[in-house]
């Protein structure tokens, strides 16, 4: 393309009629156009850019894109907003006190489960020895027992005091596995406490299959959450032994223990107690009325075995 000395005023109009004349080749004369002046918008842009990036020669330090400034903007603007967030968050103060606490309340719970857990895997007598060798294991355990009895939906020694509220007060009563012996405190009848460890000098302590109670002594026998261990059936032989004929055996138990709870009612009365009345209406419990009608069979080949599935509670 030949340009002239007077038209080099005119070189961007030149230069653009030379790429008219070339798009003109494939496009039409508006379509090329249009397309000519986009990359011309383009081309123009870009070198804007390039340009304000360049070391102008008087000295003056160099620009940063506008493009660049508005990217750093926002960053910082990301940043600042979430450092505001983390200034506005509500902290949690824990104390010392209130930590030491609760963890004393986990260390508790842990402590608690696993004693919950011997005493529903070992026979009466090892239960007491264990005890009987840490009497602060006892108190633990009953500590955590009476954290749970707040979780239930109804206390079960409650139901029990109902039932024994209606009998005589003349009846003598056998509160096996009594814990602290909150039921003595309740009932205007004579009780008389047994626990593996006495916890005050109303609780006597014992193994219950072996209780210090003469033959044919009591009208009631309360097994309130006590069928514990390997050896439910010599705890049943003994409540047989202590009650008098027609006596009253009240037992309550975790309904989640019971495979079926007829059937468990079928075994105890092969040992010499009539079912009086199954109480499966309340959450969580199951309430069992007997009484003693006979002796239970002399031949321990006649014995039934006696089970329950243990109640134990899941680690955390």
């Amino acid at each position: 393309m030949e340009i002239k000395n007077g038209d080099v005023d005119k070189l961007d109009e030149i230069l653009l009629d030379a790429r008219k004349k070339k798009f003109n080749d494939k496009f039409n004369n508006e379509d090329s156009e249009e397309i000519l002046f986009s990359s011309q918008e383009t081309s123009k842009t870009e070198n804007n850019q390039n340009d304000t990036t360049k070391k102008v020669l008087n000295g003056h330090a160099i620009t940063k894109p506008l493009q660049i400034d508005r990217k750093l903007n926002k960053k910082k603007e990301i940043i600042k907003s979430m450092l505001n967030k983390v200034n506005q968050r509500n902290h949690i103060e824990v104390s010392g006190n209130q930590l030491r606490e609760r963890m004393l309340n986990r260390l508790k719970a842990a402590q608690f489960r696993y004693l919950n857990e011997k005493l529903y895997t070992s026979s009466g007598g090892d239960a007491q020895s264990l005890f009987q060798s840490d009497p602060l294991a006892f108190q633990t355990y009953h500590e955590g027992y009476q954290q749970q009895v707040k979780k239930w939906p109804v206390n079960p020694l409650d139901v029990i005091v109902k039932k024994i509220l209606e009998m005589p007060k003349t009846y003598l009563i056998a509160d096996m596995g009594c814990g602290e012996g909150a039921l003595r405190t309740r009932v205007p009848q004579r009780v008389r406490s047994f626990d593996l460890v006495s916890t005050s000098a109303a609780v006597e302590a014992c193994d219950m299959a072996h209780t210090p109670l003469p033959a044919a002594a009591v009208d009631v026998a309360v097994y309130c959450l006590a069928l514990m261990g390997t050896d439910l059936t010599q705890y049943l032989l003994e409540a047989n032994r202590i009650l008098k004929v027609g006596g009253h055996l009240l037992v309550a138990e975790v309904e989640s223990r019971f495979e079926d709870p007829q059937t468990f009612a079928r075994e105890v009365q092969r040992l010499g107690f009539r079912l009086r009345e199954l109480d499966t209406q309340h959450q969580v419990f199951f309430f069992f009325h007997f009484n003693k009608v006979q002796q239970p069979p002399v031949k321990k080949s006649k014995l039934p075995n006696l089970t329950l599935k243990p109640c134990l509670y899941k680690k955390r």
